[in-house]
């Protein structure tokens, strides 16, 4: 088992995040136990490289985690995942191959989502 899928089935194991917060938020792995943990302890405090790296949506919701409960803490969490997941399954449905930033490079666009894909993407909306 890789490291970050270690770190993924103990996210909400608020022991084991502490111990191992830095590497949560650098592989961006959320959950109600790091954005709680985040706060009380000065996220703004965190080195750059860290601060850097965590989407501004996922600083919000570490700025407001004490004032909401833990169950609207996860669904603001689940929101925002299922907000990724919406966006990543669309940049898919319309995608240049192959993906490079160079200029010079010919693309052409290509559907790469499968009809699971597609029916996914429907539920998720």
């Amino acid at each position: 088992m890789k490291y970050y899928e270690k770190l993924y089935q103990r996210r909400n194991d608020s022991d084991n995040v502490f111990k191992d917060l830095f590497s949560y938020l650098l592989y961006q792995i959320y959950s109600v136990p790091v954005l709680r943990i985040c706060a009380d302890e000065g996220f703004e405090k965190y080195p750059d490289l860290f601060r850097k790296n965590t989407p501004a949506k996922i600083v919000e919701l570490i700025e407001i985690s004490k004032k909401l409960s833990d169950q609207k803490l996860q669904s603001e969490l689940n929101r925002y995942l299922v907000k990724n997941a919406i966006d990543v399954l669309k940049g898919y449905q319309n995608c240049a191959v192959p993906l490079t930033n160079d200029p010079t490079v010919p693309t052409t666009t290509h559907k790469l989502t499968s009809d699971q894909g597609d029916q996914n993407l429907k539920i998720l909306q």
